[in-house]
């Protein structure tokens, strides 16, 4: 069974000082670059790896997000903190042999793409609640919901410095193993 979460129990470090929690309350920001936490942009750099981008996700309370894959299909990761005071949980989903068609593409209030998927063309095959970082499968149709409180998650976007590319959930586990 492929993995499509991991929780990154031992990094104890946040991605933007937590001061700066309060100015994200759109739905979708794109974080600023002098925010990035410097001791968490050197600790990847000493394992070959960047931030590429990182974004902001805010949601009110019983939000509940569609079921989509970050850009195309693949096996690509991210590091999602979660900042709320009651369950946040993330589910995956494989899409269903017999769907082919139908799918659509989108783009996101920060121009970056999507595929959404509709319930019916999918098998959810995982769940966890995200209370630590975690290294998330985004290439795999995925959806987050929360319960009664708001939710904020900041999103790190990685690829390795050598070749520009981003890292598979397998490749990021043995990159971050000190951190698992």
């Amino acid at each position: 069974m492929p993995c499509y979460f991991k929780n990154l129990t031992k990094l104890k470090i946040d991605p933007i000082p937590l001061e700066s929690h309060k100015n994200f309350k759109n739905p979708m920001e794109i974080i600023d670059v002098n925010l990035y936490n410097p001791d968490l942009v050197k600790f990847l750099k000493e394992v070959d790896i960047y931030i590429f981008e990182m974004y902001s996700f805010f949601s009110m309370p019983y939000f509940r997000q569609f079921i989509h894959t970050d850009g195309n299909r693949g096996d690509f990761v991210r590091i999602n903190w979660a900042y709320c005071k009651g369950i946040s949980h993330m589910c995956w989903y494989e899409p269903k042999e017999d769907i082919t068609q139908n799918i659509k593409a989108g783009y996101t209030g920060v121009a970056r793409p999507y595929l959404k998927w509709n319930l019916n063309q999918v098998n959810m095959v995982a769940s966890d609640e995200i209370k630590f970082p975690t290294l998330v499968q985004l290439g795999t149709p995925h959806n987050v919901f929360n319960g009664d409180h708001e939710r904020l998650c900041i999103s790190v976007g990685l690829k390795f410095i050598s070749n520009d590319l981003r890292p598979t959930m397998d490749q990021a586990c043995n990159k971050l193993s000190f951190w698992l």
